[in-house]
């Protein structure tokens, strides 16, 4: 994949980062010494020899001129201790062997006297090596942390393929079961009502025997027809409802056509679904179209099962902050909330894991409300499974 490639390989810009913050550490460090260490001698006039400010400022900047662009130059980070220790301190007597020079050329040693050099060095090689300890410090934590996010985002990707490899296999898992049960297993149920019928119409129609064995093969042939038509399609559409494929709108439309036309039913499927599911920008995950058209399917079984509704209204449409809202307003009666809890606690589970929730009130029309909230970008999917409708 382009992304585990972009991961895997060396981001040129960390040995930047890198020698950015150990070289700005150095600079602070050294910085603050320069200006402390210049203003502490004018104040107290060390030596005697009122000494102009600025020729100790330049003589200390001069050290931090060369030592903060050599630990920039130098490839401090890919360099084992073994290196690194000697380097460094290699670079910090040359900073301050410049700075002694620069001090005895503009006269600030000129009695040539050599006691006053270590009492003045001694402060600004400590100053250079807690800066040196500083930057290497800070600049290997900034490292780690910047490795460790990178290894995080590693992970994260390889947890999301694997996650959409589980979806993708759900997905053909599921199709084939539902192929197999609207294919293969009502041809099976049809033959088999096929072979019924000829043995029902090859009794002899005079023996009383036969006429209750008619009677009883009739029974057994009308179940087998009504598990086909009923049972089998139903177990077929709930583990892959027609129209998934096409988006969350056309698979709503599909399940709604289904209703009775007995049943008054006002749909409104609003523009920001079909925009939120457009395939050309990824559209909604299968999960989630899957989930919505559980919540649906939901909430018309409910009012017309339990709340003998004549009339229902339904609302589907995302929100400005990518929540999908479902809404099922009916005519009913309202149901026993036993009967309510027993079909909707899983889907309440499923919802509350992805984010979002499920409420049952009074609504419009008379009846009930259900009204679902799905966040469409909530943290990693998960896949689904079966809901139990009451």
């Amino acid at each position: 994949m382009a992304e585990q490639a972009l991961l895997d390989r060396e981001d040129p810009e960390d040995a930047a980062r890198y020698r950015l913050v150990l070289s700005g550490t150095i600079g602070v460090c050294l910085l603050i010494f320069a200006f402390g260490s210049a203003l502490q001698s004018a104040v107290l006039d060390i030596g005697g020899k009122n000494i102009p400010v600025w020729h100790r400022l330049f003589a200390n900047f001069v050290a931090l001129a060369l030592i903060v662009p050599g630990a920039w130059m130098l490839p401090i980070r890919t360099m084992s201790w073994r290196m690194r220790v000697p380097s460094l301190a290699l670079l910090l007597i040359v900073g301050i062997t410049a700075r002694i020079g620069v001090e005895r050329a503009l006269g600030i040693h000129a009695d040539g006297k050599l006691l006053p050099v270590p009492a003045d060095t001694l402060p600004a090689a400590v100053a250079g090596i807690i800066g040196i300890i500083f930057g290497v410090a800070q600049a290997g934590y900034q490292d780690r942390l910047t490795q460790q996010a990178r290894a995080n985002a590693r992970h994260a990707l390889v947890a999301a393929s694997a996650l959409e490899a589980l979806r993708a296999e759900e997905r053909r898992v599921r199709r084939e079961v539902a192929d197999g049960l609207h294919g293969t297993l009502q041809q099976q149920l049809v033959l088999l009502s096929t072979r019924l019928r000829h043995t029902i119409d090859s009794l002899p129609p005079a023996e009383p025997s036969s006429a209750t064995t008619a009677a009883d093969l009739t029974w057994v042939k009308d179940e087998l027809d009504r598990l086909r038509e009923r049972d089998v399609r139903d177990m077929s559409r709930m583990l892959y409802p027609s129209g998934l494929d096409l988006g969350l709108s056309q698979a709503s439309r599909m399940m709604l056509q289904r209703i009775p036309a007995s049943i008054q039913v006002s749909a409104r499927i609003d523009e920001s679904v079909i925009a939120a599911d457009d395939h050309s920008t990824g559209g909604i995950p299968f999960d989630l179209r899957l989930l919505a058209t559980r919540v649906l399917e939901e909430g018309v079984a409910n009012a017309l099962k339990h709340g003998a509704a004549n009339r229902l209204g339904v609302l589907l449409r995302v929100d400005e902050g990518d929540v999908l809202h479902i809404v099922v307003d009916d005519d009913g009666v309202g149901t026993s909330p036993s009967a309510t809890e027993s079909g909707l606690r899983l889907l309440r589970e499923r919802l509350r894991e992805h984010g979002g929730g499920l409420n049952l009130d009074s609504g419009p029309l008379g009846g009930l409300r259900l009204s679902a909230d799905l966040p469409l970008t909530f943290g990693p999917e998960v896949p689904i499974g079966l809901s139990v409708s009451t």
